[in-house]
């Protein structure tokens, strides 16, 4: 039986709308729909039928390679899938959407433009040997602290236990400078464990390095008088800063450290435990570190010369003064990148410290991109995106902002891996590292 017409062009207009609906997008319908989704204020809504299905499938990859990547703390969970658009994540604020393609590119990127090239400055350029960099750091302002505070003690607290002077002599500035130099030797030797005895014994299980330079009495005495500050205005600095007994030399090392390097394209920031068993206020307990307790010190480096930029002590919480600030992360990571702000830099980051409103902070205001690993208790984050059963070994999800990228990987069944970028832009996959066929973003955490 012949069809109608009517019929022809009935069933020709319904494929035409199914065509419409099932093929994938073209770039610059993606943009529209972008600039028209970020407009509109509904939040998102459940999938109910099969016809919602997105027209742009999920970027995913898979790999057969193993990997050592940091695994999920979190317990292996099968987990529903949460409200999705068809061209769109949506996180579990129900408000955050990551698009499932990236955003169009534009010809110039307007971060990570490197306007200063990485190495010395001011006077670290004519440096050429160890004893000149020492002076630069070392210099007379810190020699003629540490001589001045270190005679004051002798003089006000230590002399008079002494039945002999020369047993409780002043120090001099070469002592100091000698003094230092043991000490940085020692760390350098990893002789932090040695006893005394065999450290300046003249034997053969000595150091001549050491015996030689001071005697081992001499070598204790400074060690036991040695101050950075006036010990009889301590107690009323100590009312309104946790860090009176060392404030001026440490700000003054650390601002030193800025001011004589620039650094590379590359930075890191995280917390590093000094090993410390003294009586100190502030000292840390960490038991996943090889060095339990500590003072632990927050440190912007640069990532390719291992250069210390900046670095903050973690205090508690301070007295109400001038030196109380926030110890929340974004607030110091925000304090550590103050050398390079505007910079056009790159920062990686551990998961304690990542967050999106963290990222899109430091690209507005201060042009620094950052990339990092992402806790899965975040309301951003997709569902989908966290550890699943039912997802590839292996396997990859991308989502997009018009700023950051975040991706899911698989390391194992029922594991997950987020990292978050506003570094990359797009769903590159890195196969020419030794980690082949990961995401990008991984050769950078």
């Amino acid at each position: 039986m012949t069809e109608s017409s009517a019929d022809q062009c009935a069933r020709s207009a319904k494929a035409r709308s199914n065509w419409e609906r099932n093929r994938p997008l073209s770039q610059k319908e993606v943009e529209k729909y972008i600039l028209e989704s970020e407009s509109d204020s509904d939040t998102c809504m459940k999938v109910n039928s099969e016809s919602e299905i997105s027209a742009v499938e999920d970027h995913v990859e898979y790999s057969e390679h193993d990997t050592d990547t940091q695994e999920s703390d979190d317990s292996e969970e099968n987990v529903a899938s949460s409200p999705t658009h068809g061209n769109y994540y949506c996180g579990k604020d129900r408000t955050t959407k990551w698009y499932k393609v990236p955003p169009p590119k534009t010809k110039t990127q307007k971060y990570n433009i490197i306007t200063h090239l990485p190495g010395c400055k001011g006077p670290a350029k004519n440096v050429t040997t160890p004893a000149e960099s020492f002076i630069l750091f070392f210099d007379e302002f810190v020699l003629d602290l540490l001589i001045e505070n270190t005679n004051k003690y002798i003089i006000e607290v230590v002399k008079d236990k002494f039945s002999r002077t020369r047993d409780a002599r002043l120090v001099t500035k070469n002592e100091i400078k000698a003094f230092l130099g043991l000490l940085i030797a020692g760390g350098v030797m990893r002789s932090s464990h040695l006893n005394f005895d065999d450290l300046f014994s003249a034997d053969d299980m000595g150091n001549e390095f050491f015996y030689t330079t001071m005697s081992k009495q001499r070598f204790l005495f400074i060690l036991r008088c040695v101050r950075f500050d006036e010990k009889a205005t301590r107690a009323e600095r100590q009312e309104t800063d946790k860090l009176a007994a060392i404030r001026v030399l440490f700000d003054y090392i650390v601002n030193k450290c800025g001011q004589l390097f620039t650094p590379s394209e590359y930075l890191t920031v995280d917390e590093q435990l000094v090993a410390f068993r003294g009586h100190c206020n502030f000292r840390q307990y960490m038991p996943s570190k090889p060095n339990k307790y500590g003072i632990k010190i927050f440190a912007l480096v640069d990532a390719k010369n291992f250069y210390n930029l900046k670095m903050e002590v973690y205090l508690g919480t301070q007295p109400d003064g001038p030196f109380k600030v926030s110890n929340s992360p974004g607030d110091v990571v925000i304090r550590l990148i103050s050398p390079i702000s505007k910079s056009g830099r790159n920062i990686t980051v551990d998961n304690w410290f990542t967050s999106i409103p963290l990222a899109d902070n430091l690209l507005k205001n201060h042009k620094v991109t950052l990339v990092g690993t992402v806790r899965k208790n975040k309301r951003e984050i997709p569902v989908e995106f966290q550890p699943n059963r039912t997802r590839a070994v292996k396997s990859t999800l991308f989502g997009f902002t018009t700023t950051t990228t975040m991706m899911s990987y698989v390391p194992k069944k029922g594991k997950s891996v987020i990292l978050l970028s506003t570094l990359h832009k797009d769903a590159t996959i890195d196969k020419e590292s030794e980690n082949a066929l990961k995401p990008e973003e991984c050769s950078y955490v």
